[in-house]
């Protein structure tokens, strides 16, 4: 018995989204603050063989909320067939073809957005999943 209300209540919590595991902070988010993204960010810069333009037809949708980007990527992501599990993402690329590239990317401040919008691209030209240096 314990064990059936045990996966219930998992079922439960993971049915309705994210469960705030620290209900006694009310500064707690799971989404990272603007400082973490930054952060995040500084350490996934392309090296600069893939920092060129896209030569293809490159389709962007830059997005004002790091929520949308989650969702945007998600749906994207389902509608090409990939399995693509992304915490936090600031922003993701779908090289289609070596002519056809969609990205989505996080409308943050001006040199954040640039940065974030450089990565996805440098996925567009090539650069792998794992961000080799």
């Amino acid at each position: 018995m314990r064990w059936l209300l045990l996966v219930f209540a998992l079922t439960a919590c993971t049915a309705h989204g994210p469960v705030n595991m620290r209900p006694w902070d009310p500064n707690y988010s799971p989404t990272p603050s603007y400082a973490e993204t930054i952060a995040n960010w500084s350490r996934l810069d392309p090296p600069q063989a893939y920092l060129h333009a896209f030569r293809g037809e490159l389709v962007e949708h830059p997005l004002p909320t790091l929520e949308q980007v989650a969702d945007a990527c998600a749906d994207l992501s389902a509608r090409h067939g990939w399995d693509l599990r992304i915490t936090n993402p600031g922003g993701c690329a779908f090289p289609i073809s070596p002519t056809y590239c969609q990205i989505v990317y996080w409308q943050a401040d001006r040199g954040l957005q640039t940065r974030i919008r450089n990565h996805e691209i440098a996925h567009c030209n090539g650069w792998a999943w794992d961000h080799p240096a």
